[in-house]
């Protein structure tokens, strides 16, 4: 048995190829397991940052220091992929009725002032979408598409052969004399980003998770002409070719991984709240976000087990989150740097 690599990341949804990909910046030898059976939110879920809570006009924790720091990795990563799929767009959130002098008042704060106008727009054409008490725009938005992101970065790791699949199961992982074994191959240490299959984790399996099912609708409007990001009790998400993403919904009870007709139907009435032309269902899509109880992502090395690692519940910032937390755990790693209190795993363990 020949030691290979100095870690072996298990998952590769957004957690895994973050982390995999700031092992690489940094010089840390790693490997990937990819359990390719396993459903991936990262596939399901539209991808979307943005630096402002709507329901009451917050900023989104750390906003100021994650987006730019997404930003630079995302762009980087483009770049050496020679692929795109980085977007930084408008996003228009509709004001209801009673909402017009509570946005412009939350426009003149320093917290969150920065990222929405302080103006009303009206940007959207009448006739094919309602928004009678015009809208708020947002600065700072955008996407990224997940899928074009995991799957060209899969490319480059095969080639370099730093990736395989397997349906690896956890009594094949074993700690001794400081190091671990996964299968045939030792390494300093496996580091799970398994999604919402943590559950099922013998050493993380306990923490508390509050795991909930997201759908998502792929429809068709044609006539639409959307190229910014909207929000009314739903999001729009522009595609190009007349599709767009919607969604999304939080179900707690039903964590099947298959989609629900009650989600579609949801989707569909609050789809048609705005939208006055028609449209074409052509997809509906589910998956499990992992969600710890504090909202917060976990990382870190299991305190009787220290070998074995965490780098999870990214949630519905997900995509905000991930480089900056994936890149404070490579330096983590590297000269022992101190983890964020309120995203370190001890936290659960001082509990």
């Amino acid at each position: 048995m020949t030691k290979k690599a100095r870690f072996i990341i298990v998952g590769f949804g957004l957690a895994g190829v973050c982390l995999a990909r700031s092992f690489e910046l940094a010089g840390i030898s790693f490997k990937v397991i990819d359990t390719d059976n396993k459903a991936k939110a990262s596939l399901v879920a539209a991808g979307m940052f943005n630096p402002v809570v709507f329901r009451r006009l917050l900023k989104t924790w750390m906003a100021d220091e994650i987006l730019p720091f997404a930003k630079s990795f995302y762009q980087k990563l483009e770049s050496d992929l020679s692929c795109k799929f980085y977007y930084e767009r408008g996003y228009y959130k509709i004001i209801g009725s009673e909402e017009g002098d509570f946005w412009r008042k939350k426009a003149c704060e320093e917290e969150v002032g920065d990222y929405i106008s302080e103006e009303i727009f009206y940007p959207f054409n009448k006739r094919h979408l309602s928004h009678e008490h015009g809208a708020g725009r947002v600065f700072g938005a955008g996407n990224v598409q997940l899928r074009v992101l995991i799957e060209n970065y899969r490319e480059a790791l095969l080639r370099k052969e730093l990736l395989s699949f397997s349906e690896l199961e956890h009594k094949d992982i074993i700690e001794y004399d400081n190091l671990v074994s996964v299968g045939d191959e030792k390494c300093d240490g496996v580091i799970f980003c398994e999604g919402s299959h943590v559950v099922d984790n013998p050493w993380f399996g306990n923490l508390p998770y509050k795991l909930t099912k997201g759908e998502v609708l792929s429809v068709k409007i044609p006539n639409l002409n959307l190229e910014d990001m909207v929000n009314k009790n739903i999001f729009v998400l522009p595609l190009g070719n007349d599709l767009y993403r919607i969604g999304a919904t939080y179900e707690w009870k039903d964590l099947s991984e298959l989609p629900s007709e009650s989600g579609r139907r949801s989707l569909s009435e609050r789809l048609e709240n705005i939208l006055k032309i028609p449209y074409e269902i052509v997809d509906h899509k589910a998956g499990i976000r992992p969600v710890l109880a504090d909202r917060r992502p976990v990382l870190g090395f299991h305190p009787e087990h220290p070998g074995i690692g965490i780098f999870n519940g990214l949630g519905t910032k997900g995509v905000m989150l991930a480089p900056y937390f994936a890149d404070q755990f490579t330096n983590h790693i590297l000269s022992g740097r101190e983890l964020n209190a309120e995203v370190n795993l001890v936290r659960f363990y001082k509990l």
